[in-house]
């Protein structure tokens, strides 16, 4: 199933509003800042408000898989025939649990992706009961180095930063899971562009003093 939406072009701060936004509208659009515009994953209870937020967002595509495997899948070709970044989101418990092969696959072809995954409300973590997980132990026994649980509304934002800038700086997979009243409460920041969206950047001087790096060579090499 896919769920498009007519606007395409400009950007994504330009497309939203100047009030401070839920946290799943603000991660949407962060999504949207990196250039990502197809976003693929399955659907499930624990990951409602993120996937109304993308599939409310102008710019963005929500392309819902039949299982999550094949989602991680296709994120990841996303990112290998775009040169982009990759993002697969998933519910918890076997949403979350789908995700892994798929995962490993983009990683062992060092592909940039971000997988976001939803978890209980905070409140009822930790019980032995429907779909309760450790996420970023299980993802990380799979060999995802980056792999976090966020704890708090204040702690999303800058975990969001940090998964997308190392899943485009070191070219691997990166894992965020975010509890479902989180997702669904309030950002603590209004709409604004995304820095991580240039994480990738690299600055190149415009002339290249070839007598200068013969020295330095010659200093450090002896």
């Amino acid at each position: 199933m896919v769920r498009t939406n007519d606007k395409k072009g400009g950007t994504a701060t330009d497309a939203q509003p100047e009030v401070n936004p839920s946290i799943s509208d603000w991660i949407a659009n962060a999504i949207a800042d990196t250039g990502c515009r197809v976003v693929y994953g399955g659907h499930g209870g624990a990951l409602v408000p993120l996937v109304d937020a993308i599939c409310n967002h102008p710019l963005l595509t929500w392309v819902c898989a039949r299982n999550e495997h094949d989602a991680a899948t296709m994120a990841a070709a996303h990112a290998k025939l775009t040169g982009g970044l990759g993002v697969v989101i998933a519910t918890s418990g076997p949403g979350a649990t789908n995700l892994a092969t798929g995962l490993m696959e983009a990683q062992m072809d060092k592909l940039s992706v971000l997988a976001i995954t939803g978890m209980k409300p905070t409140a009822q973590l930790g019980y032995a009961e429907f779909q309760d997980v450790n996420q970023s132990r299980l993802f990380a026994g799979a060999g995802i180095e980056w792999s976090k649980d966020a704890a708090s509304v204040h702690g999303v934002i800058p975990l969001l930063r940090d998964a997308v800038s190392t899943a485009l700086t070191r070219r691997t997979c990166a894992h965020l899971a975010i509890p479902v009243d989180i997702q669904a409460a309030t950002s603590p920041l209004p709409f604004k562009h995304f820095c991580a969206s240039h994480a990738d950047i690299r600055v190149h001087p415009a002339h290249v003093d070839m007598e200068t790096v013969d020295e330095t060579a010659t200093t450090l090499v002896g």
